[in-house]
């Protein structure tokens, strides 16, 4: 067995005032690509008795595969895994289903007293540091939010300089170093996203 995990410096903290940018975007990634639809990327992965991993954090977003170790089944899965990565379609009808899910999700937060006391704190530690802002989005965030965004979003962060691979399983190195070259040879060679402001210390509790 074998995970592979492709790790960009792709958060919400990169989010630039457009709130759930980075959610949205990693979250369309198998939505479809290279002109197949999600379902039949889903059917991709399951033939071969492989998972798809998708996820978005304040530091990072990610997009990774557990497969068996069989070339038969290796091969699609990380074929599979490289089309997702590296040819997302970003479907209009994809985009606005996931979008008005993270609208329905920010009006449920509002009724939440816990989600409300988690968005006060972070602004209180953080200030105007970029992890002040909920990953989920705003309502006025989304609301601003196009396709567009999301396609520059993308764009700028999903590329080879600013991605670290990381695999586990029952591979050699020589195994492990073309997978990373397979699929992140792919990429755009892009740029390395700049460090973040450091966050302010607290003087009070």
């Amino acid at each position: 067995m074998l995970d592979v995990r492709i790790v960009f410096d792709a958060g919400s903290a990169r989010d630039a005032g457009l709130s759930g940018l980075a959610v949205l975007t990693n979250g369309l990634l198998s939505e479809g690509a290279a002109g197949k639809t999600s379902q039949q990327i889903a059917e991709a992965f399951e033939s071969v008795g492989a998972q798809i991993e998708y996820d978005a954090a304040r530091d990072m977003g990610l997009v990774g595969v557990r497969s068996l170790t069989e070339s038969r089944y290796l091969s699609i899965a990380i074929e599979s895994l490289k089309q997702v990565l590296t040819q997302p379609d970003f479907p209009q009808d994809a985009y606005h289903r996931e979008l008005n899910h993270m609208k329905v999700s920010v009006k449920a937060r509002q009724q939440s007293p816990s989600a409300l006391a988690s968005v006060a704190f972070n602004r209180a530690v953080f200030g105007d540091h970029p992890y002040a802002s909920p990953s989920s989005g705003t309502k006025e965030s989304l609301e601003k939010m196009t396709l567009e965004d999301v396609r520059a979003f993308y764009k700028q962060y999903y590329v080879a300089s600013n991605a670290t691979v990381a695999i586990v399983g029952n591979v050699e190195r020589w195994q492990a170093e073309e997978i990373v070259k397979a699929v992140v040879s792919a990429l755009p060679t892009g740029e390395k996203a700049p460090a973040l402001p450091a966050v302010k210390q607290l003087t009070e509790a």
